[in-house]
């Protein structure tokens, strides 16, 4: 479950993986020990490449792998991945954490004979605005001007948009917004190997002895 709330713009970001099958909880414990392990050792100018190898070697001392191509990510306003990533793997960078500055820390943890990178799905179900275009569906202008106006630039799920325009022109209206790209889809992840996945995360703020978790 990865949910965001915000106030006037100013974004946190947080997850929590519910598991059902106890043949996996210590793949969860593993994703929530990385991000535990990660967090207390964030200071000012912490370099993304010490992080990842740091989230890395916690997951792999649990007999897990890492997901090596989705990350965590600065946090701005109106922008849920603003600017610097957080690899959860060892990398070379020269990206440092900056005081002040608010960072989402996101391990993501699948099984050791997994492949350990995600791929895109068939299916969409959380959106984005993009930008102005010129639209020919007088419905589809109204739509998107409510998506600008009432999101700026954070996701939203299409059912938030029930009622804004009638439901005989909403579909063609969605439509021509993604097609013209005013506005993007964000396809639902997948295990390349089709394997289980674990997330944990928490926004945090660098404050000049560590940091302050705000989610």
């Amino acid at each position: 479950m990865d949910i965001g709330a915000h106030v006037d713009g100013y974004v946190t970001d947080t997850a929590v993986t519910i598991c059902f099958n106890n043949e996996y909880r210590d793949l969860v414990n593993a994703a929530e020990q990385a991000l535990k392990t990660a967090i207390s050792a964030i200071r000012p100018e912490t370099s993304t490449s010490t992080l990842g190898t740091l989230i890395e070697k916690t997951i792999k001392s649990r007999g897990f792998k890492p997901v090596s191509n989705l990350t965590g990510h600065q946090v701005g306003r109106y922008l849920i991945h603003a600017g610097t990533s957080l690899p959860n793997v060892a990398h070379v960078s020269f990206s440092k954490l900056r005081l002040g500055g608010i960072y989402a820390v996101e391990p993501f943890v699948t099984l050791p004979n997994a492949v350990g990178k995600v791929e895109d799905s068939e299916e969409f179900t959380i959106f984005r605005f993009l930008k102005q275009k010129s639209l020919k569906n007088p419905y589809a202008k109204k739509l998107l001007r409510y998506i600008e106006e009432s999101f700026r630039t954070l996701p939203f799920a299409e059912r938030w948009l029930k009622d804004i325009v009638p439901k005989e022109h909403y579909r063609e209206a969605f439509q021509e917004l993604l097609k013209t790209k005013a506005i993007m889809a964000y396809p639902v992840f997948i295990e390349v190997s089709r394997k289980p996945v674990a997330q944990a995360e928490h926004t945090v703020l660098i404050v000049e002895d560590g940091c302050v978790v705000l989610t």
